[in-house]
């Protein structure tokens, strides 16, 4: 391919609409997922083509195949039931350098699954640095995704917040006061942001924490500034809530 092609592609990259790339990125990402977990199956179902001394091995690796593969497949169907499990035990898959890290650890276990195996590596490298490119040469495409992690990380821990509030209640019988909840769900949130990525570990301590007292923050069209609103009172202060 010719320089000039290069730059056309690089160029054709760069004015995609995120969206859209975010869509067929995705799109991707989950058949790639659905590779992996064919690579794993497949091994279990020719598991006896393997040597005796390498048998055990291509089991575990078939395995761990399978089930990264069924982790990536779930994880870009983005269903809001999952989020709260994936932020409390695989934080890393809202990060494009935690994601990389699990492409890399993926396909390299595939390698050693025959030639099926061989195929489906070389598939999940390739997905990795395509996804590597889309981030390096759409910044609007790469500034979407953090807003998005951003924004699943609050809507799952006021969701999970919410939930446990109203367990805790239905389980005493009576209403919690709002120092003990707001203690309570900023040690749950500290908890679980130990496993976010950096750019979003205070956007999710602060969601559950808001959550927790009913506060919502929001954002001044006209000035930009931050507020918050109680949803249960219709209350708005300037201040955040403590």
């Amino acid at each position: 391919m010719s320089e000039g092609q290069n730059d056309g592609c690089c160029s054709c990259l760069k004015a995609s609409d995120p969206k859209c790339l975010a869509i067929w990125i995705r799109a991707i990402n989950f058949a790639n997922g659905l590779c992996l977990m064919t690579a794993g199956v497949l091994s279990w179902i020719f598991i006896s083509t393997f040597g005796r001394d390498s048998i055990v091995l291509a089991l575990l690796a078939s395995v761990y195949v399978t089930l990264f593969g069924a982790i990536l497949a779930v994880y870009e169907m983005r269903l809001e039931a999952t989020h709260i499990c994936f932020i409390a035990n695989m934080g890393f898959m809202f990060d494009w350098r935690g994601r990389t890290l699990f492409y890399i650890f993926s396909g390299s276990l595939c390698f050693g699954l025959g030639i099926w195996g061989i195929v489906m590596g070389s598939v999940t490298m390739a997905n990795m640095l395509w996804n590597l490119f889309a981030i390096c040469y759409n910044p609007h495409y790469s500034d979407m995704l953090k807003r998005d992690s951003k924004a699943q990380y609050e809507r799952a821990l006021k969701r999970e917040a919410i939930r446990r509030n109203v367990a805790g209640d239905a389980n005493t019988g009576a209403a919690k006061d709002e120092k003990n909840d707001g203690f309570e769900n900023a040690e749950y949130a500290m908890d679980v942001a130990a496993n976010a990525p950096p750019g979003v570990k205070k956007a999710a301590v602060d969601a559950a924490i808001g959550a927790a007292a009913g506060w919502t923050k929001r954002t001044d069209e006209g000035s930009g500034a931050t507020y918050w609103v109680n949803d249960q009172t219709g209350e708005q202060t300037w201040e955040k809530p403590t």
